[in-house]
């Protein structure tokens, strides 16, 4: 644990993507508190978001919870407290699972 992992290199340019989105598209700076968060099937693009914050020098964590089914409950009460302790996020579901941009817990963040 705590350990950086060797991305591939199809990993290394998501990362790099992922860095210019924070940079460019949510502009966010080194004192903002940034929130990853990913069902359990979208880890890969999840971690690259995650380590493309950390090359910026920002605070964040990456959020990994079980995929929201149709008619499913609210996400984890943790994901909905991280959510709204961050200054800015982003939430990277599978297919296969139901988005978190219309949850309770991502409208009362």
């Amino acid at each position: 644990m705590g350990k950086n992992v060797r991305l591939s290199s199809v990993d290394n340019r998501l990362v790099g993507r992922a860095r210019t989105i924070w940079t460019n598209v949510s502009c966010v700076t080194a004192d903002e508190r940034l929130l990853v968060l990913t069902d359990d099937q979208a880890t890969v693009l999840g971690s690259a978001f995650y380590q493309g914050a950390r090359d910026r020098g920002c605070q964040v964590i990456h959020v990994i919870m079980p995929p929201l089914v149709k008619g499913a409950p609210e996400p984890l009460a943790l994901a909905g407290l991280a959510l709204r302790e961050c200054d800015v996020y982003v939430a990277i579901t599978s297919a296969s699972s139901r988005s978190i941009s219309h949850c309770q817990a991502r409208q009362e963040a």
